[in-house]
This record gives structure tokens, C-alpha cells and sequence, in this order.
């Protein structure tokens, strides 16, 4: 889905959308080009989370 995502999920649920990415916490410039594909595709970002390892960011919007 995005390049640089070790790994990308979608769920649908009742009203929502939900998706989640996780970038190598080595290649967190590679977040930035996922981020605002996904603005453009109407995601709002609603967590972020940074371990050691990786970085995960949540994402939800109106089920289409």
C-alpha cells in the first residue's frame, strides 16, 4: 500500500474506517509521503505511537 511500511491494516467497523501503518523506526522520513497520501484520501490521523522500533500511526475516517 505505502512504500516503506513494514506493515499496513484496514478494518471496517459500524461507522468507521480504520487503518494502520508502521514504519522502522530507522526510516521515519518515509512516514511523511504515506501521511499525506492518506490526508488526500480523507484519513485523519488519530494516534501515533514510537518505540525503539517502530513507529505506528492509526488512522479512522466516515465508512464509505
Amino acid at each position: 500500500m505505502f512504500e516503506g511500511t513494514k506493515e499496513t491494516s484496514v478494518r471496517r467497523t459500524g461507522r468507521w474506517e480504520y487503518v494502520r501503518i508502521q514504519f522502522d523506526s530507522n526510516k521515519i522520513k518515509d512516514s511523511d509521503a504515506a501521511v499525506d497520501e492518506l490526508g488526500r484520501e480523507g484519513w485523519e490521523l488519530v494516534s501515533a505511537v514510537f518505540t525503539n522500533t517502530y513507529l505506528h500511526l492509526w488512522f479512522k475516517r466516515p465508512k464509505r
